[in-house]
């Protein structure tokens, strides 16, 4: 028998054992592991907090833009009002060292502007109402400039616009030429 044959069966001491190692089956996986499950949680979880601060700053600036609108829009009105009222007034007096003024309106009533802790007050005869919301929109001060002929007003504002977060000093001036000051229609008293 030659030594091929014994190679063979087996039978040979000489000859050198090769080791086979048998290769394990793949087992094909279906999930995840914790690691890839813990890593996409915190992926999402780091995007969902962006988002909802995003979210919430956003909700703020428009809270915030809503209440300065809100602000300049009342001061306007109210400022459109006073316009109206000098525009057709007449028998302007600056008071309080400039920082409140008399006149008489169209119909010859009395009417006063004054500033009161923050707020302008407009009152005519006995009625009185306020002009701003000092929580809103806070006037620090107004000064009234009368022409010596009643021939034109100047009124200055320095307000600030606030709210929760925010805060904006705001100046506004208005000047008016009335309309009866040449010729009024009721003689200054």
């Amino acid at each position: 028998v030659g030594r091929t044959d014994n190679i063979k069966n087996g039978n040979d001491k000489m000859a050198p054992k090769i080791a086979v190692k048998n290769k394990p089956k793949k087992i094909a996986s279906k999930g995840f592991t914790i690691l890839e499950a813990a890593v996409s949680i915190l992926v999402f979880a780091t995007i969902i907090g962006i988002g909802i601060t995003s979210y919430i700053n956003l909700l703020r600036a428009s809270a915030i833009s809503r209440n300065v609108y809100a602000s300049l829009e009342n001061l306007s009105l109210g400022l459109e009002r006073i316009w109206k009222d000098v525009k057709y007034g007449s028998c302007f007096i600056a008071v309080d060292e400039g920082h409140s003024i008399q006149f008489k309106d169209m119909n010859g009533k009395q009417i006063e502007l004054k500033l009161d802790s923050g707020v302008m007050k407009y009152i005519k005869e006995s009625s009185e109402f306020a002009l701003n919301d000092s929580l809103i929109a806070f006037v620090e001060n107004v000064y009234f400039i009368v022409s010596s002929q009643n021939t034109s007003v100047t009124m200055s504002v320095l307000a600030k616009i606030k709210s929760k977060d925010f805060e904006a000093p705001i100046n506004l001036q208005i000047s008016v030429a009335p309309i009866n000051a040449p010729f009024p229609s009721q003689p200054c008293e």
